[in-house]
Order: structure tokens, then C-alpha cells, then sequence
């Protein structure tokens, strides 16, 4: 199964190795082209790494994402659901606590319940 690559991962971002041709798939990808044609994070990345959900390989000391592998990794990840809440938050936050409680949780300044 061929995963199509969006056109800006043929563009590799170091100055000395020269672009693949258009018509190559992407095997794998430094570290930073993984961060933009994925969307992840580093920190995400290495977790991801971490529980087997990405391939990696080390090549002369850089880290190279099988990107194939990684985009059915995401491709498998489940949708988003979106809510808009329902009003209770207006000003963002906790929500305030019930009257009953705020009394009921009262405490002295040495840390004891009353």
C-alpha cells in the first residue's frame, strides 16, 4: 500500500544533500522534516518512539523516522470530537464550587478541619 506524501517532505532541510526526485516516495526523514510533516512534537515523537507506535533508524549518529510507518501510525489514531461545552466555563477555569462545600471544606491555618 502506497501512502501518498504531501509535496513539501521532498524538500530536505539540510543545505548539503540535494532534493529527491518528485517522483520518489520518502522512506525516511530527519527528526525536524518528521516534526512538519507530521504535526508532532518532539516530546510526542519520542513517546511514540518509546511504545513501539514509530519505526526509527540511526543513521551516522541522526535519527531518521520511517515516515511510511509513521503516517499509518497516525492515520490509525482516533478522530478528534470537538465539543463546544455547554456555557458552564465562561471564563475558563474551575467551575465554582457548591456553597454547601466551601463550608463543609473549612480549615484553620494549622492544616486541621474544624
Amino acid at each position: 500500500m502506497s501512502i501518498p506524501l504531501p509535496k513539501f517532505c521532498a524538500v530536505p532541510t539540510s543545505h548539503r544533500s540535494r532534493p529527491p526526485s518528485p517522483d520518489l516516495p520518502i522512506q525516511y526523514a530527519p527528526m525536524p522534516d518528521w516534526f512538519r510533516i507530521s504535526g508532532m512534537r518532539r516530546t510526542a515523537t519520542y513517546e511514540a518512539l518509546g511504545r513501539g507506535d514509530l519505526r526509527a533508524i540511526k543513521l551516522n549518529g541522526r535519527t531518521l523516522i520511517d515516515v511510511p510507518h509513521g503516517l499509518a501510525y497516525l492515520a490509525r489514531l482516533p478522530e478528534a470530537v470537538i465539543t463546544t461545552g455547554s456555557g458552564v466555563h465562561k471564563r475558563g477555569g474551575r467551575p465554582a464550587k457548591n456553597r454547601d462545600t466551601v463550608a463543609s471544606e473549612s480549615i484553620t491555618t494549622c492544616g486541621r478541619r474544624e
